[in-house]
């Protein structure tokens, strides 16, 4: 009967550290999923800010181009002498903000967010990480334009044709 106790007590030690052994194994394996998936949803954070800035960039590209449109309209329905009188042949470069200010630059110009909610290149509003140039390559009867912004190590350009949609 002696054996016997303590063959049952071998088997019992036997099946604890067993149990220790299984326990640390699922521990470990459970511990690799968790980190798995907080690196996972860090990933994912991050190219939502990405894909958050990237987009607008995109806007801030787009309203430089309209920006110049713009500007065309209201020069030509105001007859100051016509579209090819607006902007100066070749090539310039420019930075424009909402209000229809150009200034030449020929290094993207800072965009800053006044208490508006506007992008502007006034320095008295808040600090943005978006940069942007708009570029005029005018030829006889056309311009193209090009409105490059960048942040970060990126940028988006965007560009279009511009004509003179009156007569001349």
């Amino acid at each position: 009967m002696q054996q016997y106790q303590s063959q049952k007590q071998a088997k019992l030690f036997l099946n604890k550290a067993q149990s220790v052994i299984e326990f640390l194994i699922s521990i470990t394996i459970f511990s690799i999923a968790f980190i798995s998936l907080i690196s996972l949803v860090n990933n994912y954070v991050n190219a939502l800010k990405v894909s958050k800035e990237r987009i607008i960039a995109n806007f801030l590209a787009q309203e430089g181009l309209e920006l110049v449109i713009a500007y065309r309209n209201m020069q030509t329905i105001n007859g100051n002498q016509g579209f090819n009188s607006i902007f100066p042949d070749g090539t310039s470069t420019y930075c424009v903000d909402y209000n229809l200010n150009f200034t030449p630059n020929n290094n993207p110009c800072p965009l800053y967010i006044d208490q508006n909610g506007f992008y502007t290149h006034t320095r008295t509003s808040t600090s943005t990480i978006f940069s942007r140039l708009i570029t005029i390559n005018k030829q006889q009867d056309y311009a193209i334009v090009t409105s490059r912004v960048e942040f970060y190590n990126q940028n988006v350009e965007l560009s279009t044709v511009l004509t003179s949609w009156l007569a001349q």
